[in-house]
Order: C-alpha cells, then structure tokens, then sequence
C-alpha cells in the first residue's frame, strides 16, 4: 500500500512539473473563456479599469475589456490584508491572473483573487 501512495505522489508531482500548467487565454477571448468555467486558468489581458463598490467590500480589476464587458479578477475585502499596498499599482498593466475560473450570473468570466500570487505583472 505504500508503494501504490507513492507512486500517485510521484505522478503527481511530474504533472505539475511537466506541463498540466494551464494555458494562458486572452482576456478577450470570451467564447474560451466560458468554456473553462469550474476550472483553473491563467488570463492575460491589459487592465481597463479597477473599480471598488461603494460598501468597498469588493475590488475589481477589468482585464482586455471594459467594465462590466468581460473578465475581471474579484478581490473581496476579506482579502484586501493581502495587498497592503491596494491595487493602483496594476493600473495600465498587462497581467496574468491565475485561479479557478467562473462565470457571474452565468456570464461574465471572473477569478476570485486571494492573494497577490495570483497576479503577475507582465511587462
């Protein structure tokens, strides 16, 4: 039996160090985009617009499309201690957002973002 738990941990980890690294879709690209829905993805798209509700209890960050057009990345104020600096400093990037990605209401793309890890700076 120990051998069998050893095994899965060693294909495991030649999995994920051998490419079942998701593929960065573009922002733009909707139609993809939903298709991931439930799954996890890395999207990369120029930022348009971050914006705040007006309680501040949720942030977020547009990529490739203008608010409320396309994806965004979720920040919830539960997570906010995450990003002591804020979020301006994305502000004109280009990014690649990672995480399990979903879709509000059923249609529009969006990744809850937890930490900073989730977001690179693509220069």
């Amino acid at each position: 039996m120990k051998q069998i738990a050893a095994f899965v941990c060693m294909l495991s980890f030649l999995a994920v160090a051998f490419g079942d690294e998701p593929k960065v879709i573009d922002a733009t690209d909707l139609d993809q985009l939903r298709t991931l829905s439930g799954q996890d993805a890395v999207v990369e798209g120029l930022v348009t617009d971050i914006g705040t509700t007006k309680t501040n209890s949720i942030t977020f960050i547009n990529l490739g499309l203008g608010k409320k057009q396309g994806f965004v990345a979720v920040i919830f104020q539960k997570n906010y201690g995450a990003f002591p600096d804020g979020f301006s400093a994305y502000k004109d990037q280009k990014l690649r957002v990672s995480g399990r990605l979903e879709l509000y209401q059923g249609e529009r793309p969006e990744i809850e973002v937890r930490s900073p890890e989730q977001i690179q700076v693509i220069n």
